[in-house]
Order: structure tokens, then C-alpha cells, then sequence
């Protein structure tokens, strides 16, 4: 299904192209299915895309998407000087853009300690002050590499949104309040959270907790 979705949807927007561009008069209704929901991967699975990722801001990509929760743009845009090692237990994430976070939905997250290692594993080879670089470039767009990188995983149809669905769902498994797991994730309100997630049960607990459910089993 989710191939088929893409397939559709780059038609019909070459289609649109070329009308616009007057290579044709009219473009042909393309009819496209409902969108496929993103899959929640399992521990196991989100190990082989880590371990299927060829080059370092790929896996770093992968780990900060479980890790955090954020959106990939919102990880693309991250900068080295709003991560501090030195605050909080592990340390903390400001994904927040712009006095006074004029950006809506973009939070400030503790770091687990797989997030921790990735982070000073990356700082330690950095070349420019972006997050996710290669070879001295800031990268702008991970889609591509990822589809190939869970396509060596044996993983059909995710795409980078899933990480971040996935972080959420293993949120619910580990019986984190909606009202945190929604702040966590940067939701405006419970109600996107509950629409996510409204089939897994849910119980009380702190922001902290929330930081650590999608932990790996990596300590410094």
C-alpha cells in the first residue's frame, strides 16, 4: 500500500507540472488511496535500521528520531549549541527555534543515554556546527538514504515519520500519561496524542520516564 500511495502521489504531482508548465492541457484525475499509517517498529527492527545505515548521519538521524520523538525537519535543523551535556541527569535537547519559541511544537527533551552516547560520539568528529553534517555539509534532507537504509533492514514502507511514531508508541508500552507523552512530543494538545494513540492503554508518569522509554541499553 505504501508503495503504491508514493507511486501515485509522484505521479499525479508530475502530472500537475506539466500542466503548469504547458507540456499538457489537462492532467488525468489520480485517484490515491488513504494514506498508510506508519508502523510502530519493535526494538529488534529498530536495531537492524541502525545497524542497515551506511554512513554516521544516518544512524545518527535514526537515534535521535527514537530517541527524542522530534520530527525529522526538527532534527535537521538542530544545531550543536542548543544541545547541553551538562544540564539535567544526561542532558538536555532544545529543539526550540527563535526568541520566545515563535515555532509551534518544538519542546525542549531530556536526553536518554543512547541519545547522550550518539550526541558526543558525533561532537567528537564535528565539522560544522549542524547536528546531522556530512563531510562538512549541513544536510538538509535524509528521505532517500533512509528509505534505502530500512530497505537493507527488510523494512517495507517506513519513513522517517515512523521513528517518530514509534517513540511515541513505546511511550504508551511503558505506561506514560498521554498529558506527558504529548508535551514530550511537542502536540498541541492531548487530542492529536489520543487520535496516535488511543489504542494502547495509558497510565501516569513523569517527562523523565518519557525520555527514558525509548532508551537502548546504551550507558556511558
Amino acid at each position: 500500500m505504501g508503495t503504491t500511495w508514493t507511486d501515485l502521489s509522484v505521479l499525479r504531482a508530475a502530472l500537475h507540472w506539466a500542466v503548469r508548465d504547458k507540456k499538457i492541457v489537462k492532467a488525468p484525475f489520480i485517484w490515491l488511496p488513504q494514506p498508510p499509517k506508519d508502523p510502530v517498529l519493535t526494538r529488534e527492527e529498530a536495531d537492524r535500521l541502525i545497524a542497515a545505515a551506511a554512513h554516521p548521519h544516518l544512524r545518527l538521524f535514526i537515534e535521535l528520531a527514537l530517541g527524542t520523538g522530534a520530527r525529522a525537519g526538527v532534527i535537521l535543523e538542530l544545531q550543536r549549541s542548543r544541545v547541553y551535556f551538562d544540564k539535567g541527569d544526561n542532558g538536555l535537547i532544545d529543539f526550540r527555534v527563535g526568541e520566545g519559541n515563535r515555532h509551534k511544537r518544538r519542546t525542549v527533551v531530556p536526553m536518554n543515554r543512547t541519545v547522550r552516547a550518539a550526541l558526543l560520539e558525533a561532537k567528537a568528529t564535528a565539522l560544522t556546527d549542524w547536528v546531522i553534517e556530512w563531510g562538512g555539509d549541513r544536510i538538509t534532507h535524509v528521505r532517500g538514504g533512509f528509505v534505502r537504509t530500512a530497505a537493507r533492514a527488510g523494512l517495507n514502507d517506513v519513513s522517517p515519520h515512523a521513528l517518530r511514531h514509534t517513540a511515541g508508541a513505546w511511550m504508551i508500552e511503558e505506561a506514560i500519561s498521554l498529558e506527558v507523552i504529548a508535551q514530550f512530543l511537542g502536540h498541541a494538545d492531548t487530542k492529536i496524542t489520543e487520535t496516535a494513540y488511543a489504542r494502547l492503554p495509558q497510565t501516569s508518569n513523569r517527562l523523565k520516564q518519557a525520555s527514558a522509554a525509548p532508551e537502548r541499553g546504551v550507558a556511558l
